[in-house]
C-alpha cells in the first residue's frame, strides 16, 4: 500500500477477500479522498465482517448485488439485495454517492441473457439511487469466448447509455477507451465532446 501510494497520487481501490487484509491496508491509507472497499455485500458472514469497516472509516464501497443464495437470476432479486444493503449502508452514514453497486455481469456463453439482464438492472438500479454509482467487470461479458474485446467493447458502450459510470476495465486497451471517449460523446456526458477533441487531439483515440 505504502509503495503504491508513493507512485500513484490518486484515491485506491482496496480489494480483498480478507477483512484483516483490508484493515491493515486501511491503517497506512493516507490519501485526502477515501478509498473504495471492494466488497461487501448481502452475504451474512460477509456482511457482518466488514460492515462495521466501512462504517468506521467512512469508506466508499463496492455492494456486490448477491446474497447467501448466490448470484440472483432475476433483476428483481437484485434490485431487492440493493434496496436492502443501500437502506443500511445511508442510515449508518454512508453518503448516496459512496455507493458502487457492482450488478454482476456473467458471460453469456454460459447465461445467454445474461448481458440483457445485465443492462436491465442497470437501468432499474439507476433509476432507483440516483445519486449512486453503478460498476461491473465488463469482461466478464465475454469470458470463454473468442475475440473477447469486440465483445467487451459493444457490452460497455450498451451499458455506459443504459446508465453505468464507474469502470473495472484495463486501461492499456486503446481501443476500449476510445470507445468510451465516444460512447459518453454521444450519451451527452461530454458536453459539445470537449473530452473526446482533447483526447483526439492527444492522440489518445484509436481510430
Amino acid at each position: 500500500m505504502e509503495l503504491v501510494q508513493e507512485e500513484v497520487p490518486i484515491p485506491l481501490m482496496i480489494d480483498s477477500a480478507n477483512p484483516e487484509a483490508l484493515k491493515a491496508a486501511l491503517s497506512v491509507y493516507h490519501h485526502l479522498e477515501p478509498p473504495i472497499l471492494n466488497s461487501i455485500s448481502g452475504e451474512k458472514e460477509k456482511w457482518d465482517q466488514l460492515f462495521p469497516l466501512v462504517t468506521e472509516k467512512k469508506c466508499k464501497t463496492v455492494v456486490l448485488l448477491m446474497d447467501d443464495h448466490g448470484i440472483p437470476k432475476t433483476i428483481e432479486e437484485r434490485v431487492g439485495i440493493a434496496q436492502k444493503l443501500y437502506r443500511n449502508l445511508v442510515q449508518a452514514d454512508i453518503p448516496p454517492d459512496y455507493i458502487f453497486f457492482d450488478i454482476l455481469v456473467l458471460s453469456v456463453a454460459v447465461e445467454p441473457d445474461a448481458a440483457l439482464v445485465a443492462l436491465e438492472t442497470i437501468k432499474t438500479i439507476r433509476s432507483n439511487f440516483p445519486q449512486s454509482h453503478i460498476t461491473c467487470g465488463v469482461s466478464n461479458a465475454s469470458m470463454g469466448l473468442p475475440a473477447r474485446k469486440l465483445i467487451n467493447r459493444t457490452f460497455l458502450t450498451m451499458a455506459i447509455a443504459a446508465g453505468l459510470d464507474a469502470l473495472l476495465i484495463d486501461v492499456r486497451d486503446r481501443a476500449l477507451i476510445s470507445t468510451i471517449y465516444a460512447c459518453k460523446a454521444l450519451t451527452n456526458q461530454d458536453p459539445y465532446c470537449l473530452e473526446f477533441l482533447q483526447a483526439y487531439r492527444e492522440k489518445k483515440i484509436l481510430v
